[in-house]
């Protein structure tokens, strides 16, 4: 099979034959592989990796600029039904569920400040201020999410 590979106007002593960058050497019926070239990267290639890099960079920058608060707002959900819709731009507090637990909205993000449930992971949570993001208090069934307003295109329909 290698005798198909070796140029047939070129005859060398050693009886090497290349094959992209290694080198098949034929001796007493063994093919043995040798690296011998060493592929070294051109400048169009440094180029087109930054160029890439660039692009990349600048995509991620502009999804994370334009995918702020800007209209967006807080939807408070309690027990499965909406209590109310709160605008990420204006400072307030919020009293929830008859007090015990509190929306804190502040510098465009929300935040829940006070619950009096026993494990406060809804207290702990960060703030929240990107399309989608939610707080959620399991032992008073509260929902906190945010939406931008814009509806929500369908992605995929199952049956």
């Amino acid at each position: 099979m290698l005798r198909f590979l070796r140029p047939a106007r070129k005859r060398d002593a050693g009886r090497v034959l290349a094959v992209s960058n290694i080198w098949l050497r034929q001796g007493s019926g063994c093919a043995k592989i040798d690296r011998k070239k060493e592929v070294r990267m051109k400048k169009g290639d440094i180029i087109l990796i930054l160029l890439i890099l660039l692009a990349a960079a600048t995509s991620f920058g502009a999804y994370a600029f334009f995918a702020g608060s800007g209209g967006a707002e807080a939807v408070v959900y309690i027990d499965g039904e909406e209590e109310g819709r709160y605008s990420l731009k204006k400072e307030q507090t919020i009293e929830l569920n008859g007090g015990t637990n509190t929306l804190v909205i502040r510098d465009g993000s929300a935040s829940m400040e006070r619950a009096d449930c026993p494990d406060q992971i809804c207290v702990r949570h960060r703030a929240i201020s990107k399309n989608g993001e939610s707080i959620i208090c399991l032992p008073h069934e509260i929902v906190v999410t945010i939406e931008d307003g814009k509806e929500a295109e369908t992605d995929a329909v199952v049956q």
